[in-house]
């Protein structure tokens, strides 16, 4: 988790706000004998809100493939 904190004042109202963001990653690789390598990289952040806005959680992946010639 990843505690952040923000203030601030704008005219009469108070923006201050404290929180937490929940961040992973998994990842794998996979070698075959024939050479040829996959690999696979899963990654999430949590979702996050402050005094201004609101992100929703985000799942992505990121996919490789080689061969060793």
């Amino acid at each position: 988790m990843l505690p952040f904190k923000q203030s601030g004042w704008y005219e009469t109202h108070n923006f201050n706000y404290s929180g937490d963001v929940f961040t992973s990653r998994l990842s794998t690789q996979v070698k075959f004998k024939n050479k040829l390598s996959f690999q696979c990289r899963y990654n999430f952040t949590g979702a996050q809100s402050n005094a201004q806005s609101y992100s929703a959680a985000m799942h992505y992946i990121d996919l490789g493939a080689s061969k060793i010639c």
